[in-house]
């Protein structure tokens, strides 16, 4: 698939992402060795991550071994657990061709700008725009979250090496990413930072393609949704016999985009159910964690803000995912009614059979589910909420 100008409007955001990431699977210029080099940085993004991950748990165990404050080892656990749920979705993303159907996303969009019907370009304008203002503010979101991680592990390390020197000590780093390290971290802070920087650009892009492909591939199925309820509504024109042969092969045609759009969701839910499962069981425990840090005691302000760009971000995230969930349910049963309004009495035998065929599939909603658990919606999003302010007052509940 060749990326113009005429087809890459829709993913344009997520497609910049991917390419910091490492997930772009299409040709980025004509210069082959170009493209080698990024397939080299592509791979090599993903071993980092792994290599991350590992010395994220070596440094784990150290913290344990040389039994450290309760509250760096739950630190240093958290942020074990965040990394390998970023990886474990990433490798979701990998194994079941997600990025694949960035192509098919494409084909449509060129296909759309070709036609004449300036109802369903409207509708697809309006929804690049919200796609790619949403992917664009994960992103800004996810920036702040690491700029203020990032500015706070800068601060607190030049404090503690004044500390050191006024009192004679030795206390090392425990800022940024607790990563295993052989040797003192503030005597070797130009490559601590230099590993930081790297593991963090490799965890947070990871991330940000992860919700933004989601986002977007989910953006996707409603607007093919909202356009083929445009076109079902004025499929039928007349009941001449000159039109009759036309009317039945246009509804014909949108009996097909909708058996493509059963067959794109539920082909869509089979992958990323169990992403939106992780998502709502262990969202709830980040807010409520972040929350309670900040109540607890007089907090400075570069944690501050970390903690509210953080709970910004885990909030950004969940009501992303239940907002395009809960469109996809809504957009589907919708369908039912636009075969009801293509004014169906205007048409044949056939046709009415059609119709009345297809209204009834289409009023079984579609749906993205949290795995087993039932389809996910904006009341999901709002649970986790709920449940994270369960958490917090649990937290500070403290004796009578």
């Amino acid at each position: 698939m060749k990326v113009t100008p005429n087809n890459d409007a829709f993913v344009k955001t997520l497609k910049w992402l991917m390419i910091f990431a490492g997930f772009w699977k299409l040709p980025l210029s004509k210069n082959p060795i170009l493209n080698k080099i990024y397939l080299i940085y592509s791979d090599g993004s993903k071993v980092y991550m792994f290599l991350f991950i590992i010395l994220l748990i070596m440094e784990l165990f150290r913290l344990i071994k040389d039994q450290e404050s309760s509250q760096v080892i739950i630190t240093s656990f958290s942020l074990v657990v965040t990394c390998i749920l970023i990886a474990v979705k990433t490798y979701i993303i990998i194994k079941r061709n997600l990025v694949d159907l960035i192509p098919e996303i494409m084909e449509k969009e060129e296909e759309i700008w070709n036609c004449d019907d300036e109802e369903v370009k409207g509708i697809f304008k309006g929804k690049v725009f919200f796609c790619n203002v949403l992917c664009t503010g994960l992103t800004m979101v996810q920036v702040v979250c690491l700029a203020s991680m990032s500015s706070m592990a800068f601060t607190g390390n030049q404090e503690l090496i004044e500390y050191n020197r006024a009192h004679n000590t030795s206390i090392d780093t425990y800022y940024w990413y607790q990563l295993w390290f052989p040797g003192t971290k503030l005597d070797h802070l130009a490559w601590v930072y230099t590993l930081n920087g790297c593991f963090g650009w490799v965890a947070c892009s990871n991330s940000m393609v992860c919700h933004s492909l989601l986002a977007t591939l989910m953006i996707f199925a409603t607007t093919k949704m909202e356009i083929l309820c445009a076109i079902l509504r004025k499929c039928v024109k007349g009941e001449d016999d000159v039109f009759l042969d036309r009317n039945m092969v246009e509804l014909k045609k949108c009996v097909v985009e909708h058996q493509n759009i059963i067959e794109y969701v539920t082909r869509l839910n089979k992958s990323i159910s169990i992403i939106l499962l992780m998502h709502f069981l262990l969202n709830s425990f980040e807010i409520s964690s972040c929350v309670t840090a900040y109540l607890k005691g007089s907090v400075p302000m570069l944690q501050q803000i970390f903690l509210a760009s953080y709970v910004t971000l885990t909030l950004y995230q969940i009501l992303m995912a239940s907002w395009n969930a809960n469109e996809i349910q809504y957009q589907s049963t919708r369908i039912a009614d636009a075969f009801y309004e293509c004014n169906w009495l205007l048409l044949n035998k056939d046709g009415k059979t059609i119709c009345l065929i297809s209204a009834q599939r289409a009023q079984k909603p579609l749906s993205a589910t949290l795995g087993p658990f039932g389809a996910m919606t904006n009341q999901s999003g709002l649970l986790v909420i709920k449940a994270a302010y369960s958490y917090v007052s649990v937290m500070n509940t403290g004796p009578v």
